[in-house]
């Protein structure tokens, strides 16, 4: 039945393009998630269904295209004493990624289209979400050079914690990394500095109550400090012959406009695993202004907090899941935040046609 629903899902998607279904790979996923918040301000209890559509097919040798839907069905309650319900339960089909990938060199790779933010692996900063922009990338080896060019609005974030349709904010992202990976040993890095751009009011008033310093009120609300800095994300792994596995990754972030005391934040985890299941444990802290609240994950409180955070994963071929759970607490007390407890689940099914 679940195979019968996909493909009948594609099939409408290309007859109502009036062409011929040959495309170079489909697949999609059906899974459950939830997340159970509790603070002074938040109580969250969200259960959803999620199925997801990806879809990848080439135009040329050098030239194609990649689709991937992601639809969530939430229910549940959430009770919030802020301005900004980012917990509400919602029902929707998102875009979590597209573009069209031109590769003229084998050493080159270009690409237009929405740009899932979660290549850079770098929660503090920005996080799962896709903006619409331009990469270009250049690749030696094992070290790559890459550069972005956004734009940071989208209907997701517009839908679970505000609109924000006043200008065109930007953001950039320019990339130095290094990644290796074999059987037994794998060791990722990447330096970036970043950039933020023309952000608009209402970003500023909804990242005010995760955390941000802003001035002013409704339309003539701003962001206290600018948005530029450096961005550093790591992993590294060792895997023993008998399948243990050892890693340890992170991010550290730093805002050049903001002053000492807001402008730093930090991630650091270590895990053990056997085979294909991980136990990881970490602590974070991200002062007031290292990065606009808006964008960065909700996982850590987005900014002013601080805390620690147990993961247990795992991923197979056909199925992967996730068991978090983190408690943090304000740097610098406010209103607007609190101790915070949130326990986060998913478990998701990949199928292939």
């Amino acid at each position: 039945m679940k195979r019968v629903l996909a493909l009948v899902l594609v099939g409408v998607v290309s007859h109502a393009q009036g062409v011929e279904l040959k495309l170079d790979s489909v697949k999609y996923s059906l899974g459950m998630s939830g997340d159970y918040v509790e603070s002074d301000n938040i109580k969250a209890r969200v259960l959803s269904i999620d199925a997801g559509l990806q879809i990848k097919d080439a135009l040329a040798d050098d030239l194609y295209y990649h689709v991937r839907l992601l639809g969530n069905f939430e229910n549940g309650t959430n009770k919030a004493t802020g301005l900004t319900a980012e917990y509400e339960p919602n029902q929707a089909v998102n875009l979590w990624e597209g573009g069209l990938v031109y590769t003229p060199l084998s050493f080159t790779r270009f690409e237009v289209g929405a740009i899932n933010q979660n290549q850079f692996n770098s929660p503090l900063l920005v996080w799962n979400t896709a903006f619409a922009g331009v990469t270009e990338e250049f690749r030696w080896n094992e070290f790559y050079v890459r550069a972005q060019q956004a734009i940071p609005n989208n209907n997701i974030l517009s839908r679970r914690i505000g609109g924000i349709d006043e200008g065109t904010p930007m953001f950039y992202m320019e990339t130095i990394g290094f990644d290796f990976d074999n059987k037994t040993f794998k060791f990722k890095t990447e330096v970036s500095r970043f950039a933020f751009k023309e952000l608009s009011s209402q970003v500023a008033l909804t990242s005010q109550d995760f955390g941000n310093s802003v001035v002013g009120a409704n339309q003539s609300a701003r962001f206290l400090y600018g948005y530029k800095g450096t961005n550093v994300s790591g992993e590294t792994s060792i895997t023993t012959d008998g399948g243990w596995k050892l890693q340890l990754d992170g991010q550290y972030i730093f805002n050049e406009d903001a002053p000492n005391g807001r402008n730093n934040g930090m991630l650091a985890q270590a895990g053990i695993g056997l085979k294909n299941v991980i136990l990881k444990a970490g602590v974070f802290k991200n002062e007031s202004d290292t990065a606009p609240a808006f964008y960065n994950a909700r996982l850590y409180g987005h900014n002013n907090m601080e805390g620690s955070i147990v993961t247990l994963q795992g991923q197979e071929k056909d199925y992967s899941f996730r068991v978090q759970l983190v408690n943090g607490k304000p740097i610098e007390q406010n209103i607007r935040q609190s101790d915070m407890t949130i326990i986060n689940f998913m478990l998701v099914r990949f199928y292939e046609l």
